[in-house]
């Protein structure tokens, strides 16, 4: 039987995103993947209109029918529409022993803004196994500081994986702080040619869930250099914001 991951996100129309994009991924790499709607989105991979967000209660009885059944282990969390419906999806996780992957999303690359305080999600990272924000993000969360100091503070509560495609002094190249280890891991690029995609930030997170589940017997700096060299993979696949899935894994 294939290893079960969960993906809890916003719905794309257009599949480039969100849990659409995630469950593309968990197929590809071999796994039995569940998608849990938070939000319908009114997007294509270059236009966003607008969203409507799933009243917290749709989203934990979908949760609640599938953990019923489904023994998942990890569990890849995106787009929520507010940090108390995060903490209590997040009990709700941690009530079961699902370990999470959080996509931090408070802006969506097409210009779309989600989140007025996305500060307010510190409270909750030691509820998270790790966090996968890029420069961006980790200024929004910890501003007025280096990218590296934040994620060194964000590291007292949980592993951090920061995205380098925004870095200017090294381009591409990625870093893993581990908790409470006071140092990092840096993860360069592995030469593939790639070219902007739409939800590339929900390929890596999705990326990694999958990795983690596949590979409990891994270290977690392993499973982020696999799930970088599969983004970038994904990345490479096509000229268009879209990703193809059909390269080899």
């Amino acid at each position: 039987m294939r290893p079960m991951v969960m993906s809890i996100a916003g719905f794309d129309p257009s599949g480039g995103a969100g849990v659409t994009a995630d469950l593309k991924v968990f197929e590809h790499l071999g796994l039995t993947g569940f998608g849990v709607c938070t939000t319908l989105t009114f997007q294509r991979e270059d236009f966003m209109e607008g969203l409507v967000y799933v009243p917290r209660e749709h989203i934990l009885k979908q949760i609640r029918v599938l953990t019923e059944k489904h023994d998942i282990q990890w569990c890849k969390i995106g787009l929520i529409e507010n940090p108390e419906v995060l903490g209590i999806i997040l009990d709700v996780l941690q009530s079961k022993n699902i370990k999470v992957v959080l996509d931090p999303i408070f802006k969506a690359s097409v210009g779309f803004s989600f989140q007025d305080e996305p500060s307010r999600f510190l409270n909750l990272l030691e509820k998270v196994e790790v966090i996968t924000p890029n420069r961006e993000e980790i200024s929004v969360l910890i501003p007025n500081i280096r990218a590296e100091e934040a994620a060194k503070i964000i590291a007292l509560k949980t592993n951090v994986y920061l995205k380098g495609g925004h870095w200017d002094e090294n381009p591409g190249t990625d870093l893993i702080f581990p908790k409470r280890k006071f140092d990092f891991i840096a993860i360069p690029p592995n030469g593939n040619d790639v070219k902007e995609k739409h939800g590339s930030g929900c390929i890596l997170s999705s990326a990694l869930a999958a990795y983690l589940t596949k590979h409990p017997e891994l270290e977690l700096a392993e499973c982020c250099r696999k799930a970088k060299a599969y983004t970038e993979k994904a990345l490479a696949s096509s000229p268009s914001l879209l990703a193809q899935y059909d390269f080899a894994v």
